[in-house]
């Protein structure tokens, strides 16, 4: 008979019992969550060696079990390339002190490939605890794999130091070993070079074939490049089509060797493409390291400078940087002019001198051009002429024109006679969101803006005709009129003049003198009135500096007249000023505009000036004259502020008649004509 157990008994087994159940399903539950996260459990007995897995271990890590039973079978599984396995963690970590709640450790490595599975990158992380000695005894953990996480990581890596598309070093980490270069370079004596090669017909490859095409060329170009460079040399994509390269221990006399070898290289044979053959061509700007450039910044830099010369030759060509003090100081002109520029603009130092425009039957003022003049630190007022080309190059006349119009927005609110015409520059014309805010103001000026006419180069409306209609015509509909400067000059504009919404033209100079002694150029200028007033247009003569001159334009048929025959520019305004408050700009569009603040200079006392045409004015010494008396002393003071050229006007002259011989005079007149009586006031 059984042994009849006591309540004590039965409540201790019961309970054992159910502790043992619970354990049980705990497990099972355990194991469940385990394999429901793509992981597997073991543990692995150091001192026999014994690997225990998880009843999924095989189906996680794609290998047999058997073949994971013991450590060193485990072993046997990894790639040999891996800089950590777990017996490393484990083993060469041993220094490490139990707490009593294991040593953990967590680290990566690669499962190689076999012929029933492929390579597999696992995370393995754990605990180990010690023997009484402190030394590894056993080992829990596991391991998931994360071969797709690694992949990205490794993309990542890869992008943060290479180029997507060409594999090649990117711009980053181009720095970095060019910074090394240069400093082998200077450490040890050697030469080295650094150069920067752009594919220089890549936005026309782009544009006839699309950017897909445009990738091509550039990987091919690349991996041409590649090929002709020397070992121990460095590449990389510098940015779009250019590629960075790094020559080391490479001589002046081979460093022209070797940019001759990679412009043939490129240039030897088309480039097939998806779309079919390609031709592409490089231009390269390098420089020497470190004697031309001491960093990797100033050696990029010189290289970029290098390169845009190279640019300006046609071809495929290189350059290499020469030092050159004529640069030198031209920068450094640059600079003081820019900020001679942003102090005239912020201090009011810009002012402006009044040349007549006359009526030839009267030889009165119908209305005045407005002249750019700057008060120079002795208080004295200088043509503003060595500013101009300058502040064109760095962009700075966008603020030079919107102080010229201010101060004559301001010029005709204080003198209600005047008419002003102003000189407005291709910069500007050519920016729609830069002279929206001109045009804004002179719309806004109203009925200022009816005695304003801006004054625009014929080269301005012949570089992008749609571009310069459009903002004709909204010159036009905020109020003022519009003139074509230097007619005549591109030879081209006859045909497109019906198309232009325009007010007045004025004769470039060289039509304007010797007419007559010069039957060929009074026969151009008189074809050119015939076709302005053909379309309605008024016509204004400049640059005229003699009586005959003068003459045989009214006989022409000119319009008006303009010239230091007449009257030079000057400071002091010909007109009486009115008792009124000063002109104030609308809040509105003075907030449009309000940066960089422009500040207009105090008004200064009226002075009454004689007659218009014998109106005094300033010489280069600061004293007073008249035109009369200084006319043989006169300089061409137009708006370009710049003298005529004339020596090959003959030729300018033969083409120009050439120009007019092939174009018909029967045009269809345009629906506006008769706008330019507008002028007449």
């Amino acid at each position: 008979m059984g042994k009849t157990l006591s309540q004590a008994e039965n409540e201790e087994i019961t309970q054992a019992l159910s502790v043992a159940l619970e354990t049980l399903v705990s497990g099972q539950l355990l194991s469940q969550a385990v394999a429901a996260a793509g992981e597997a459990a073991y543990h692995w007995s150091l001192g026999t060696d014994t690997l225990s897995w998880s009843v999924n271990a095989a189906a996680v890590l794609q290998r047999a079990a058997p073949d994971m039973d013991t450590g060193r079978k485990f072993a046997s599984l990894l790639d040999a390339d891996n800089l950590t396995t777990r017996f490393d963690a484990v083993m060469h970590a041993s220094a490490a002190r139990d707490a009593g709640e294991g040593v953990s450790f967590r680290i990566e490595y690669r499962i190689k490939e076999t012929e029933t599975a492929p390579a597999m990158w696992v995370e393995d992380s754990g605990c180990w605890f010690p023997d009484a000695e402190g030394r590894p005894k056993e080992v829990f953990g596991v391991v998931h794999p994360v071969t797709e996480r690694h992949e990205q990581d490794q993309h990542l890596s890869f992008l943060s130091r290479n180029d997507a598309l060409t594999g090649l070093m990117n711009r980053t980490r181009m720095t970095e070993a060019l910074e090394d270069a240069i400093s082998v370079a200077a450490k040890d004596g050697a030469p080295c070079a650094f150069s920067i090669a752009t594919i220089n017909n890549l936005d026309i490859i782009n544009e006839a074939y699309g950017f897909e095409v445009g990738d091509e060329v550039i990987t091919a170009v690349a991996e041409r490049l590649r090929k002709v460079m020397r070992s121990g040399d460095g590449i990389a994509r510098y940015s779009g089509g250019s590629f960075g390269i790094i020559l080391n221990g490479c001589t002046p006399e081979e460093l022209a060797v070797a940019l001759d070898r990679y412009l043939l290289a490129v240039r030897d044979s088309v480039i097939e493409t998806s779309k079919g053959p390609v031709w592409a061509l490089l231009s390269i700007g390098a420089v020497t390291v470190p004697d031309d450039a001491e960093n990797a910044r100033l050696a990029m830099l010189r290289a970029e400078e290098t390169l845009n010369r190279a640019l300006q030759k046609s071809g495929d060509s290189f350059d290499i940087y020469a030092h050159s003090d004529d640069r030198e100081t031209q920068r450094m002109l640059n600079a003081r002019c820019a900020a001679e520029i942003i102090d005239c603009v912020r201090n009011g130092s810009f002012h402006l001198a009044y040349q007549p425009v006359l009526d030839p039957a009267t030889r009165q003022p119908v209305l005045y051009e407005a002249l750019l003049r700057l008060r120079d630190s002795a208080g004295e007022y200088v043509t503003a002429g060595h500013l101009i080309p300058i502040a064109e190059r760095l962009g700075l006349i966008r603020l030079i024109d919107r102080a010229v119009l201010q101060l004559a927005l301001e010029t005709l609110h204080r003198f209600p006679e005047a008419r002003l015409a102003i000189n407005m520059s291709a910069t500007t014309a050519n920016d729609p969101r830069w002279n929206s805010q001109l045009v804004d103001l002179i719309a806004a000026a109203e009925p200022l803006n009816e005695r304003l006419i801006i004054e625009l180069t014929e080269n301005i409306a012949l570089s992008d005709l749609p571009v310069a209609i459009a903002f004709f015509k909204r010159l036009r509909a905020a109020g003022c009129c519009v003139a074509i400067d230097d007619f005549g000059s591109g030879f081209t504009m006859f045909n497109h003049l019906r198309e232009l919404p325009i007010d007045i033209i004025k004769l470039d100079g060289i039509y304007c003198r010797d007419l007559a002694s010069n039957m060929e150029t009074r026969f151009l200028a008189k074809s050119l009135i015939d076709i302005a007033r053909h379309f309605g247009i008024k016509t204004v003569a400049e640059w005229v500096e003699t009586e005959s001159d003068a003459n045989v334009l009214v006989e022409l048929g000119i319009d008006y007249l303009q010239g230091n025959y007449f009257a030079a520019p000057n400071v002091v305004a010909p007109w009486t000023a009115e008792d009124s408050p000063a002109f104030a700009f609308t809040e509105d569009k003075a907030a449009e505009i309000a940066e960089p603040e422009v500040s207009v200079a105090p008004e200064e006392p009226v002075v009454q000036a004689p007659a218009p045409v014998e109106a005094v004015y300033e010489t280069a010494d600061g004293e007073m004259t008249s035109a009369e008396t200084a006319e043989a002393d006169l300089v061409s003071e137009d708006g370009d502020e710049e003298e005529l050229v004339f020596d090959d006007a003959e030729a300018s002259l033969s083409r120009l008649k050439q120009a007019l011989d092939e174009l018909s005079l029967h045009f269809r007149p345009r629906e506006t004509a008769g706008e330019g009586e507008r002028l007449a006031g």
